[in-house]
């Protein structure tokens, strides 16, 4: 009974969904002839095709303009180590010709007017200077008179020299061919085997010194000089306008900024004079103003006592105190070291220490002021220290992370 009203049930329920499916094919032939249907099927398809028209060319410049940064930070970085590369190759064709002081061989030229001028640039350095000198040298055979006076003990140091060079082009092959860039790759291979001919002749001629053949030296070294030079001008050319980008960056930013920096510290400044109040620069060091408060604070000394202990007026050691003038470096350090005599070494050397460390937080330095951060923050720690206490190897601590110390902002 039971199988009886199942298939009863699911012969209704077939009968209903062929009769539904009917009366939908009735209505789609239907409407599919009228001119409505089809302008709405036209419609949705030609939005279908243009979002994913859009999509595909939108994700692709996504990628791409992601790609990009990353691609010309990659030729920078590349080209940067390849340029030093080149430097240091160019200095050891003119050891090979028997160079011992470049800069003596640089001068020389300038003096004789074999050389426009001396220059040493912020990536590359004197590498176009060298360059010259060395295709100077190959013109008038200097190169290889100089060679000629060197022994053989010279030439396994050369020869050892030059092998490092391949090594060091191996590892550029390899770093290039990961970055996908094959043109560097196959210029730096063609330099690798023209390295293997130099090391081969300089080993030769380190085991026996011959009259013949020793000319070689100036056709191997034209050769190695020339794959530099085409390599370096590639590199020169990525690094000359990096640097033009980043110093245009720098001026746009300096005169978006330059209104804004010169309101906040005038301003600042003649507010916290009205308030007698202590006044913080946020675009420099606040050692001193900073320090000196603390120092008074922890000794209980006033503002008159002070100034009249340190010799000025009250009134210059108050602008003092509170930040608003800076004295000379001469003057503020001999008003430290005068306030130093009332305060216990320890406390003194603590205090010392954190402030020093509260104003390098305080600063953040770039890559550009880490440095000046460093030597100052470390000049005053070496300079105003009770030397000889027991927290000596604290102070000392302390001067080598400042030494070590790298950019907190980029």
């Amino acid at each position: 009974m039971q199988f009886l009203l199942l298939g009863k049930l699911l012969i209704e329920c077939m009968d209903n969904l062929i009769a539904a499916t009917s009366s939908l094919w009735k209505e789609f032939f239907a409407y599919a002839h009228s001119a409505e249907f089809r302008q709405g099927m036209f419609v949705q398809i030609a939005g279908i095709l243009i979002e994913l028209v859009f999509l595909v060319i939108a994700v692709r410049m996504v990628i791409w303009v992601m790609s990009r940064a990353k691609w010309q930070q990659n030729i920078f970085l590349t080209s940067f180590f390849s340029a030093q590369f080149c430097r240091d190759s160019f200095l050891l064709l003119l050891r090979i010709g028997g160079v011992t002081d470049e800069s003596a061989e640089l001068r020389t030229a300038l003096s004789n007017r074999k050389l426009d001028s001396l220059f040493s640039h912020i990536y590359y350095g004197n590498t176009e200077n060298l360059r010259d000198l060395l295709q100077l040298r190959l013109e008038n055979n200097a190169h290889l008179a100089g060679h000629l006076g060197l022994n053989g003990d010279a030439l396994g140091d050369l020869s050892a020299e030059v092998d490092q060079m391949i090594s060091k082009i191996d590892q550029s092959i390899l770093l290039c061919a990961s970055l996908d860039q094959k043109e560097r790759s196959m210029q730096l291979y063609e330099l690798r085997i023209a390295f293997f001919s130099l090391r081969d002749y300089l080993r030769h001629e380190a085991r026996q010194r011959r009259v013949t053949g020793r000319s070689y030296i100036q056709l191997l070294t034209g050769i190695v000089g020339a794959l530099l030079s085409s390599l370096f001008e590639s590199d020169k050319r990525t690094l000359d306008v990096h640097l033009r980008n980043a110093l245009r960056r720098h001026w746009i930013k300096f005169i978006i900024q330059l209104p804004f920096v010169l309101a906040h510290r005038l301003l600042r400044r003649t507010l916290a004079k009205i308030r007698k109040v202590a006044y913080l620069s946020s675009h420099r060091t606040n050692f001193f103003s900073v320090f000196l408060r603390l120092a008074l604070k922890r000794s209980g000394m006033d503002v008159q006592t002070a100034a009249a202990k340190v010799g000025i007026s009250p009134q210059l050691m108050e602008s003092y105190t509170l930040g608003l003038k800076d004295p000379p470096h001469d003057e503020a350090e001999i008003s430290l070291l005068v306030l130093r005599e009332d305060i216990p070494p320890l406390e003194w050397n603590q205090l010392l220490m954190s402030t020093v460390l509260r104003d390098v937080d305080h600063q953040r330095p770039s890559p550009i002021t880490v440095d000046a951060v460093k030597a100052n923050a470390s000049y005053w720690l070496s300079s105003l220290s009770n030397q000889g206490q027991s927290d000596a190897d604290q102070i000392a601590d302390l001067l080598m992370r400042l030494m070590f110390m790298r950019p907190m902002r980029w």
